[in-house]
């Protein structure tokens, strides 16, 4: 498998180390330089008159397309009544956009909390997560008389856009906005050409969004739908938009395998394999039966690209000691589950594996195989639960406080009443991030001695939550903030600043993820990008071998 696989990247390196960038002499060319081999009538020769003939006949033809006589003079007049409208159209469009614009900086004025994601700490641990499992290209100094490297292909790595981009694209934009594919196209400029999504709509919208905004590299990606396929469902709209489904069930593969034979042609798939976490995949009492069937020809509709699998227990690892690279040993049951894996892919020699997600990052080599999914890498979420770890927080919440008052002894805050003022009275804020926001509901107050009472970061300060968390706003306690920073229309942090990734979870019961996804369309995007796209993600010929072809 491995041979057959290092046979494969080798050739891909051959073929096409590096793509070709014009000189910028030439593409001056057919811009108003005249070339040096050309064969016009030098300027200072003289020109030769027929004298002998008297006057010309003027050619009426010749005339109209100078502009003179009759004809001439209607088309320069349409041309100018054009060459107005045009003008018309293009200030008429100008303003439009304007206008546009202005109406949405004065909307973002209103905006009750603010998303603000980091693509440049993204492309930072893609580059990591690619390093770490030694993906993308590599050069190769082997050969003494080569005037560049040759460039190897590595392990392949992927990144899961599923829920729009695990939550941090715009899912709310209108069509094919480019918010809504953010994440997308900075993976794709960091040499991502494998990308895997849940729905056929999710892969369809990319497909097209690739197309529309990188039609030079649209051909060379593989968009795979973890979903499968079901009974129903139209199976042409997958081979149109050339959506490879990760085939979950010995009965997907039949179907799938039909259309093949329907179309004529052999249909890319992948098969999934349950290994233990008993969810979606294929049980491992078919997979003789399967195998069988690839090897003596009876999937005559199926190219197998991969075989894959997923593990349950990732997280269950422990620190490798001496690493100072972050490399953990991975637990019993992803152990189990790699075991298991291995007997199954022996089934399907030559046929690409992955059983890894972000976790198989940080963790032996043995899990890493052909490709790596990386979902929660990107966004920085820590595998492990640790603090201490080199991923980099990617995204930032932040919540407008609308009212600031005194609330009285004895006062009761929220629905149900949960939360009474015991004590001195005290100062009380509302704060614009409800569970339409995507804020995780309390049905009560915090309660005292718990450790993860849920808090937000006013500057420096924290401010805990009090009473239930309703569909607008949640209330918090600022006393003992500075009078400067908790005035109405000040934003408080509710991510990051002062609350990790792994803080927030422990805090609320709720993964990063789930908040992500669930994040409701009152809160406005930002998106800031500090970091150039790579250098040789954008250079390096390295179609997925998983692409469609024609």
């Amino acid at each position: 498998m491995f041979n057959s696989l290092s046979a494969r990247r080798s050739n891909a390196a051959e073929s096409g180390s590096r793509a070709v960038i014009p000189d910028p002499a030439s593409r001056n060319q057919g811009c108003g330089t005249t070339p040096a081999t050309s064969t016009s009538t030098p300027t200072n020769t003289p020109t030769t008159r027929d004298t002998t003939s008297g006057p010309k006949t003027r050619n009426p033809a010749s005339a109209a397309r100078r502009g003179q006589g009759p004809r001439g003079g209607l088309l320069s007049t349409l041309g100018r009544l054009t060459g107005t409208t045009q003008a018309a159209e293009a200030k008429t469009a100008a303003e439009a956009a304007d206008a546009k614009a202005d109406d949405a900086a004065r909307r973002a004025t209103f905006a009750r909390a603010v998303a603000t994601t980091d693509l440049g700490a993204m492309r930072r641990n893609i580059r990591l997560g690619m390093a770490m499992i030694g993906a993308g290209p590599r050069p190769d100094y082997s050969d003494p008389d080569a005037t560049e490297p040759k460039w190897i292909p590595g392990r392949r790595a992927a990144v899961v856009v599923k829920a729009s981009g695990y939550g941090l694209d715009d899912k709310h934009g209108p069509g094919l906005d480019e918010k809504r594919v953010k994440v997308a196209m900075m993976a794709l400029s960091e040499g991502i050409r494998d990308f895997f999504v849940a729905s056929a709509e999710e892969a369809a919208d990319l497909r097209a969004a690739f197309k529309a905004q990188r039609p030079d590299l649209a051909g060379d990606v593989a968009i795979n739908m973890l979903d499968g396929i079901a009974p129903g469902e139209d199976l042409q709209y997958l081979i149109q938009h050339r959506i490879t489904p990760v085939l979950n069930s010995v009965d997907e593969v039949k179907m799938w395998n039909e259309a093949g034979q329907a179309a004529n042609r052999k249909l890319p798939a992948i098969l999934q394999f349950d290994t233990g976490m008993t969810r979606a995949g294929i049980r491992e009492k078919h997979v003789a039966d399967l195998a069988e069937q690839w090897r003596s020809g009876q999937l005559p509709g199926l190219d197998i690209k991969m075989v894959m699998s997923h593990l349950s227990d990732s997280d269950d690892a422990s620190a490798l000691e001496g690493s100072t690279l972050y490399e953990h040993v991975a637990g019993k049951k992803t152990q189990q589950q790699l075991e298991a894996f291995n007997r199954i892919s022996e089934q399907f020699p030559g046929i690409d594996e992955s059983i890894g997600a972000s976790s198989t990052v940080f963790l032996g080599k043995e899990l890493h195989k052909d490709m790596v999914r990386m979902g929660a890498t990107f966004h920085g979420q820590a595998p492990f639960g640790d603090e201490d770890h080199p991923l980099e927080p990617t995204l930032k919440i932040e919540a407008k406080i609308r009212q600031v008052d005194v609330a009285e002894t004895g006062s009761q805050i929220g629905y149900g009443s949960n939360y009474t003022v015991k004590g001195e009275p005290e100062l009380h804020g509302a704060i614009a991030w409800g569970y339409t926001e995507g804020a995780p509901r309390r049905s009560n107050g915090n309660k005292e001695g718990d450790p993860a009472r849920p808090y937000v970061m006013v500057g420096t300060h924290k401010a805990e939550f009090i009473g239930s968390t309703s569909m607008d706003q949640s209330q918090i306690r600022l006393d003992g903030v500075p009078a400067d920073l908790r005035k109405p229309g000040d934003m408080v942090t509710v991510l990051g600043d002062g609350i990790s990734v792994n803080q927030f979870s422990k805090m609320h019961g709720s993964g990063v993820s789930e908040l992500n996804v669930k994040l409701g369309s009152r809160v406005a995007r930002k998106y800031v990008d500090d970091n150039a796209p790579s250098v040789v993600g954008e250079a390096y010929v390295d179609p997925s071998p998983h692409a469609w072809k024609d």
